[in-house]
């Protein structure tokens, strides 16, 4: 049982002049967790003590920084620079109260932690219907609790116990987007890339605990894992959009996503990055008027394939295929009647052929065919 307490403030101000546009201000947050546990016999109502999900004692991870954000505009407001800075600072402490289930080298797990982040962009419009936009911006992330301090064992068929880290470091994002809008003859066109190269990335990783890289836990024999830094990461994809009136109140619309990333290992970006998501792709039809709306769209996923996965277990590989996670795809309907201005009936049908899919990284099959209806009412004036 985790109870946990979060506090936070943000403050800030405003002041244009002349071209330009500044805002400052600063933001904090005081987060404390509480972790308890404990084993009940169903038969005699015992209870005796349990590891905890985190460090019994105190768990605390507190931040405070301060900002600025400044905005220039050029050119008749057709060129736009943008640019800021954030100082911050993060403290974080846990402390282990009952050493004897683990028996940890450490009982106190504490950081403090600085960092200077910013961001450097420009936006040009040429003309009206025409948008592009170049930013820079380097990021920080200071371990969480959960990064440093979770015990967790895993429900794999390859037993791994996660543990405490007391030396994981902050991790670092350089990150470089490109984005492009633009209306030609009524379509509506849309895409952007990025690249984000990550300095000390956070990973889940083989690990020791006082010299083994497996321990007896519950009887199962369990290999030691941890957050960790890997040197170098990366991360770039790209997503596009488009939307186009193919008739008066007839209107096409489509969105592609692609996601690639990798940790380097030996010298070498080979291993693959967490939590990174198949191809995916949504195209449909919708029809409006006044008094109707119908959407006629499908949902595709392209496949994960298994050399893919991350073999830190994150990504759940014991529910995928031995080849990986299939493809799919889903075709859906949905309506929505407005009977007058307060009162509307939606309906409709998703996966129509009755697929049978799973979502990268879950163990659950998703629903069959599922029929929906709903009924809204507001209350409020016209």
């Amino acid at each position: 049982m985790e109870n946990l307490d979060v506090w936070g403030f943000t403050l800030d101000g405003r002041k244009r002049w002349a071209f330009h546009e500044i805002v400052i201000g600063m933001d904090g947050q005081w987060n404390n967790v509480k972790s308890t546990a404990h084993r009940t016999n169903l038969l005699t109502n015992t209870k005796s003590p349990l590891d905890t999900r985190y460090p019994d004692g105190k768990n605390r991870m507190n931040y405070f920084a301060v900002y600025a954000q400044h905005i220039l505009k050029f050119l008749d407001d057709k060129l736009i620079l943008n640019d800021g800075i954030r100082l911050q600072t993060v403290n974080l402490h846990s402390s282990i109260n009952d050493n004897s289930f683990f028996n940890f080298p450490y009982t106190n797990i504490t950081q403090q932690n600085f960092a200077v982040t910013g961001n450097l962009g420009l936006i040009y419009m040429p003309v009206k219907d025409l948008r592009l936009a170049l930013n820079f911006a380097s990021g920080f992330r200071a371990p969480n609790i959960d990064d440093q301090s979770k015990i967790f064992e895993s429900s794999t068929a390859v037993k791994q116990l996660v543990i405490p880290n007391p030396d994981i470091k902050p991790e670092y994002t350089y990150n470089l987007d490109l984005n492009i809008d633009a209306k030609i003859a009524g379509i509506q066109l849309q895409a952007s890339v990025f690249y984000t190269l990550f300095r000390n990335a956070i990973t889940l990783a083989p690990f020791k605990l006082n010299g083994f890289d497996s321990v007896e836990y519950n009887g199962v024999t369990s290999a030691v894992y941890a957050n960790q830094n890997k040197s170098r990461a990366f991360i770039y994809g790209f997503q596009t959009s488009i939307e186009a009136s193919i008739i008066k109140q007839l209107l096409f619309n489509a969105e592609f996503c692609y996601t690639y990333g990798r940790f380097k290992e030996k010298n070498k970006y080979t291993l693959p990055a967490d939590h990174i998501p198949p191809v995916f792709a949504k195209a449909g039809l919708t029809y409006k008027n006044a008094k109707w709306q119908l959407n006629f769209y499908s949902l595709i996923n392209g496949w994960k394939r298994i050399e893919d996965y991350s073999p830190s277990g994150e990504d759940n590989q014991q529910y995928a295929t031995t080849e990986g996670m299939p493809a799919w795809f889903t075709l859906n309907f949905k309506t929505a009647y407005n009977i007058n201005s307060h009162l509307q009936i939606q309906g409709g049908v998703e996966n129509i052929f009755d697929r049978n899919y799973r979502q990268f990284s879950s163990g659950f099959s998703a629903p069959g065919r599922n029929f929906f209806m709903t009924i809204r009412i507001n209350f409020g004036s016209e």
